[in-house]
Parts: structure tokens; sequence; C-alpha cells
């Protein structure tokens, strides 16, 4: 196991840039959950969430004609906010205090998280990323800062935090001196949980292959909201991570361990020959910090007949 020491840490795409070079990435995945959800089934005509809690009720639909998010309060008031022409389908929406978070999967693969104060109906801050992930409390959103996926070399997963109890500002003061990536400001925010120091600040393209870091797996946060943990390869190297976050401060502290019998598996950007491909989706990512577990699972296949599995066991630094 390699141990990090804690240290202190403390942005909108155009579309017409980002567009032209957005192509296919791994799907994203989501955690959390809401008080009442329902979901159509992704169709080439329409697709549509509709959420519901105590406080309002928000339906969106995307369609080649029109995509937009319809709210209605408590008391009867009715708002409508246009999402944009990339989004292919709304994969969640959930509220924390007078923010309503909603992750869009765009055509190609990437992912749009809006940001809307429900009460007024205003878009506060929006941003693409790859992998967004929800904790269970609904007040932080995980994710994989973006980058395009063609015409650059080299493209490297730098894994961020963004936080909606602050504002748009408060989440891109600790990426203020980072070097700006393609389609910059709308990558550019959002707390650097890893790597961290100099590593994250630099450029996540035309990264050398041995020292790019690429997501393995989804994001899983830690039932209590306060750690998440995913599959990461740093060169040829696969190594599981776990992070955790500081409450009111921007604290991380990050842990990482070498994953076995995983030679053989596809790397992003790396030539490997005769090696198998596994899918985000197909580690499994169980986080139990009460307990100080970390499994990670892989289902049966012609790579593991009889599966794989890896327990360990997390530091007393990363449970308290």
């Amino acid at each position: 196991m390699k141990k990090q020491k804690f240290l202190n840490a403390g942005s909108l795409c155009t579309q017409a840039l980002c567009g032209a070079l957005l192509l296919g990435l791994a799907g994203a995945a989501m955690a959390g959950s809401v008080v009442k959800v329902q979901t159509s089934e992704p169709s080439a005509a329409v697709s549509v969430k509709e959420y519901q809690d105590e406080s309002l009720t928000a339906r969106a639909v995307a369609s080649a004609s029109k995509s937009a998010l319809s709210l209605r309060l408590q008391d009867g008031t009715n708002r409508e906010i246009q999402l944009s022409r990339d989004v292919e389908r709304v994969d969640l929406m959930a509220r924390h205090g007078d923010r309503l978070a909603i992750v869009n999967q765009l055509f190609g693969g990437g992912a749009e998280v809006m940001v809307v104060d429900w009460k007024s109906g205003e878009v506060v801050d929006r941003f693409w990323c790859y992998a967004p992930s929800l904790s269970p409390d609904h007040s932080s959103i995980a994710f994989v800062r973006f980058y395009p996926t063609h015409f650059v070399n080299s493209p490297e997963s730098q894994y961020r935090v963004y936080r909606l109890d602050r504002t748009p500002a408060q989440n891109r003061q600790s990426s203020k001196d980072q070097a700006a990536g393609i389609g910059s400001p709308a990558a550019d925010l959002g707390l650097a949980v890893y790597p961290t120091g100099r590593r994250a600040m630099r450029p996540n393209v035309e990264v050398p292959e041995a020292e790019a870091h690429q997501h393995m797996s989804t994001l899983v946060w830690s039932r209590d909201s306060k750690a998440l943990a995913f599959v990461d390869a740093i060169g040829p190297k696969v190594e599981a991570v776990v992070v955790k976050v500081g409450a009111t401060r921007d604290e991380v502290g990050h842990w990482s361990w070498p994953l076995d019998k995983l030679d053989d598996v596809c790397i992003r950007g790396m030539a490997k020959d005769g090696c198998s491909t596994v899918s985000i989706n197909d580690f499994g990512v169980d986080l139990d910090v009460p307990q100080a577990r970390l499994q990670i699972t892989l289902p049966k296949s012609s790579l593991f007949p009889n599966g794989y599995s890896r327990a360990l066991t997390l530091p007393a630094e990363a449970v308290r």
C-alpha cells in the first residue's frame, strides 16, 4: 500500500469547439437516491426523466425536436429551462438544499452536469465531464475532468469533486492556477482529489504514457459520503484508490493499493498485445469506511474464469 500525506487544496466548454471534438468514451455512472424517480426507456425518439420530493416536481424531456426541464414548485409555480441540443438523455436528478443537480448524457459519450436554483429557475452552473457520481447525501459530485477524445494525444484522467453547497466561484477556487484544458473554462473546476499537488494542475492531455492516470471503473462513494473509491491505472500498473475529502475544508487524503493479476487488462492509451478489454462498469467497487474495508471484484469472463476478487483493509487515517 502506498500512503499519501494529507494536504490542503483549495471554469464552461464552448459547445462549438467541444461538439466537434467530443467522441465516444465509456458511459458515466451515477450514485445516489431520490424520493421518487421515473425514467423512460432510452430511444431515438424521446427520453423522459422525472423527479419528485416534498418541495418540487421536475420532468426532463430530451428529444430531437425539443429538450427541456420543467419544474413545478409546491406553491404551484411553474418554470421551464431549455436543455442543450447536445443532450441525448437525462440520467439523474437530485436536490440538495436550493440546488437541483441534473446529470445529462451527451451524444458521443461524455456527460454534462447542470446545477439549477430550483426556486428561481436559474441555471447557476454547467460543466462537461466523465463518470459523474453523486454522493449519497447529494452534497457532492465526483467526476473525471473533461478532455476531448479526438485530435489530442495521451489524455489523462484527473479526478475532481464539485460541492453543491458552494458557489460556482468557490468551486473554481482550488483550480484557479490549473493549466487550462481544451474546452476551457468548462472543464477547469472542482477540488482536485487524485492526483494531487503539481500533477493535479498540469494539462490533462499530452501526458507521458508512463505517468498518465486512466480511470478503469466507476467512482463509488462510501455510504457516509465522506470518501470515494475507484480503480485507476497509471502507466501499466492497475491500482485501487480511496480518497477521503474533508467535510468543510479542502483537505484531501488518498491511499492506493496495487491490484495483482490484472496485467492482461487493456489500459486506454497503451499498446498491450493480447490484452482483454474490461468495461468501467464491469468492476465492482464496494467501500465500507466504518468496517475499514474495500472490495474490488470482476465477474466471470474468459480472462477470469472464476471471477476476480480482492479485499483490502483501509488504514486508520482513512477511517477516522
